[in-house]
């Protein structure tokens, strides 16, 4: 791959992981804080009620407006799983990215860890789709907008840079066994 294509597609990471980063703190795990910390309007963190609420009363996403011990069990899961795999491996990829950008590449440890994190984004944020693609009693307007505006990015870019960087590895192992051929 053509360095200038790398070096964009790396810059086109950088952004989906500094928005996923504010998007995951901002809105998507603000209610596994203790709700005394930001649901009261005299609570340090209430800007987070209010931005979700915003977020909510814009978009009418049901796994938000559905309470949490409502929500359906994968759900329950993929949101845990945000937390204890999507929130550091996005924070360490970003740090990685950004490096980068001073070393001229990135380094074997962060493409696999974007491979890895590229199919779990991809395939949770498919599966949401899916599922929200089935809500009853909600405007094809409403779902659309859910589904193609916020929640396709989040499968299709992840699902671009595991392809991305499935190669850029495959390179390094394809260089790695022809230095070994030459040597032998």
């Amino acid at each position: 791959m053509a360095s200038s294509t790398r070096k964009r597609l790396d810059h086109l990471y950088i952004a989906f992981f500094s928005v996923s980063l504010a998007s995951m703190l901002l809105i998507d795990l603000v209610h596994l804080l203790p709700s005394s910390l930001w649901v009261p309007p005299s609570s340090p963190l209430h800007a987070l009620h209010s931005l979700r609420a915003f977020y909510t009363s814009t978009y009418q996403d049901l796994y938000f407006l559905t309470p949490w011990p409502d929500q359906p069990r994968f759900f329950r899961l993929f949101t845990l799983l945000e937390l204890v795999f999507q929130l550091p491996a996005a924070a360490w990829i970003l740090r990685g990215l950004l490096g980068a950008k001073k070393r001229g590449s990135t380094t074997p440890g962060v493409e696999l860890l974007c491979i890895v994190y590229g199919v779990e984004c991809a395939l949770t944020t498919a599966t949401c789709i899916y599922d929200c693609w089935g809500w009853e009693g909600y405007a094809w307007e409403v779902k659309r907008v859910l589904i193609f505006q916020l929640y396709m990015p989040w499968a299709l870019i992840p699902l671009g840079m595991t392809v991305d960087m499935y190669m850029r590895v495959l390179a390094r192992v394809d260089q790695g066994a022809n230095k070994t051929k030459k040597a032998q």
